[in-house]
């Protein structure tokens, strides 16, 4: 979305990339399926812990070489996601903050001394967020890995989609300070029907749905203002 020439193709490389995530997506579930049919047919128990059912099968199911090739596609796409995250945090902050806000005036020598700078100060933010995750799968077992993290994304992912919706549906909603404070409405609303659900006071919801939420207070918010007529495309 960032190389594309114009916002046109910016848009419909995101609408891509949505798409080209579902067979991804597929992949996963059909492992958990394809593992469920194999303890079937086989008679094997599994682990009682559900993050210990897939090593579990590494190491007792899987012929050795395949075992090795394996956990070396683990480590390696970890490796991959972990340096594409840790460059896109630092180039962003640098463009976005560092050079837009602080330092206007910052040559390429500077701007690269930030980039390596932020690198590491997004690589230290990283390791802390992974210790607590972990420390917090070690002490409560019945908490997993992937509803902490898509439901992290749940309260920012809807009004990232609700401020996207709202510049391709609509041609004279919404402006700079509005869609600012329609991605503040968003973000509130989820906070307030997750802390609501777990008091009981509002219907919980489950953490998939935070998007949905987050996505339509944010598209409703964000139509209440109107485009500055030199805004209009």
């Amino acid at each position: 979305m960032l190389a594309a020439p114009d916002s046109k193709k910016g848009a419909r490389a995101v609408i891509l990339s949505g798409l080209m995530d579902m067979p991804i997506v597929l992949v996963f579930i059909s492992c958990g399926m394809l593992l469920f049919v194999y303890f079937a047919q086989n008679g094997i128990t599994p682990p009682e812990k559900q993050i210990e059912i897939f090593p579990w099968f590494i190491i007792h199911c899987l012929p050795a070489g395949v075992r090795g090739l394996l956990v070396a596609a683990l480590l390696a796409t970890a490796m991959g996601s972990l340096s594409t995250a840790l460059n896109a945090l630092a180039t962003t902050a640098t463009r976005d903050w560092y050079v837009d806000v602080f330092r206007p005036q910052a040559g390429q020598g500077e701007q690269l001394r930030a980039v390596r700078w932020l690198t590491v100060f997004f690589a230290v933010l990283l390791i802390v967020v992974g210790a607590g995750t972990a420390w917090l799968t070690v002490m409560d077992p019945t908490v997993r890995i992937l509803p902490i993290a898509l439901g992290i994304f749940g309260y920012t992912y809807g009004s990232l989609l609700g401020v996207f919706l709202l510049g391709m549906l609509t041609r004279n909603r919404g402006c700079d300070t509005g869609n600012v404070v329609a991605m503040l409405a968003g973000f509130a609303v989820v906070i307030l029907l997750e802390i609501g659900g777990r008091q009981g006071w509002l219907p919980a919801i489950a953490f998939p749905w935070r998007v949905t939420v987050g996505t339509l207070a944010t598209f409703a918010v964000g139509c209440l203002f109107r485009t500055p007529i030199d805004k209009k495309v």
